[in-house]
């Protein structure tokens, strides 16, 4: 048998009980005051936002108990208007998406998008006409000199190699700037026709309901908890009795059998007498 002292005895029912009450308050949330908050990775999503030229852009948020019923109601109106999906997202708690739509139905995608319930925010931004802030045919023109004027370096003979490796890669770099030059016109008409809208979806996170549904959860928690610790308590004790058992059988002491060796051994020495023995040297005989 295993005996344990009062205090380690005490001690255990202590910690089990504690142990128990801790899981059922971190099960239930009685301790949590805070609401929890929706983590959203939609980074990618805000840059293609932030950087797009559109002259209008739209941003609604939407919050909601039914994630999949209210994108399915939004995807129903990007759908009827042919809206073009530029990036999106879709998390088990979260959806994020960017669109392009012909600016003529502006009014009509709007009423649409307030009649989905849920909608938190509604944002409208309008740029400026960029076309005012970029001379585009001088901007080309300097590029061109600017390229000009590499292309007669590369012609140098005094000229090394790396060096010719870095110019190279500088007139493709003007080049690319004049190409996007060329095009900016027409990107620029293409978003005074088309605006840009930014969709997101939220799940609402459960906050715990109400304190009289947490305190069913924790009585309902604790006990269990508590049952299954003192259940795990008595088979643990049980497998260190057989395995002591088993110990003894194989013929491996143990520290009770060790100690009552030890006593039989010590009863042994004191109950021997002592023999002192004699011996003669030669002188002697």
């Amino acid at each position: 048998m295993i005996k344990l002292k009062a205090t380690t005895q005490y001690a255990i029912i202590v910690l089990i009980f504690i142990l128990s009450v801790y899981i059922g308050l971190k099960d239930s949330q009685l301790l949590q005051k805070s609401k929890p908050e929706l983590t959203i990775n939609n980074k990618q999503v805000e840059q293609i936002f932030n950087e797009s030229i559109n002259f209008k852009k739209i941003r609604t948020i939407y919050k909601t108990d039914n994630l999949e019923e209210t994108l399915n109601q939004l995807s129903n109106i990007i759908s009827e208007e042919s809206m073009n999906d530029i990036y999106s997202i879709k998390k088990s708690n979260y959806f994020v998406g960017i669109y392009e739509f012909d600016t003529e139905n502006y009014k009509k995608i709007i009423n649409s998008l307030r009649s989905v319930k849920g909608l938190e925010t509604e944002r409208v931004e309008k740029k400026n006409n960029v076309e005012k802030f970029v001379n585009i045919d001088e901007n080309i023109k300097n590029y061109k000199m600017s390229k000009e004027a590499i292309k007669a370096q590369l012609t140098s003979k005094a000229i090394s190699s790396s060096s010719k490796r870095e110019l190279r890669k500088e007139l493709d770099r003007i080049q690319a700037k004049i190409d996007s030059l060329i095009y900016l016109p027409k990107f620029i008409e293409k978003s005074k026709k088309n605006d840009l809208l930014y969709i997101s979806i939220q799940q609402n996170l459960a906050s715990a309901s109400t304190t009289s549904d947490k305190v069913k959860i924790f009585l309902k928690t604790t006990p269990l908890v508590l049952l299954g610790l003192c259940l795990g308590l008595v088979i643990l004790y049980l497998f260190l009795i057989l395995m002591i058992k088993l110990m003894k059988l194989m013929g491996v002491r143990t520290s009770s059998s060790g100690s009552a060796g030890n006593g039989y051994n010590n009863y042994y020495t004191r109950g021997k007498k002592k023999v002192k023995r004699k011996y003669k040297d030669d002188s002697d005989k």
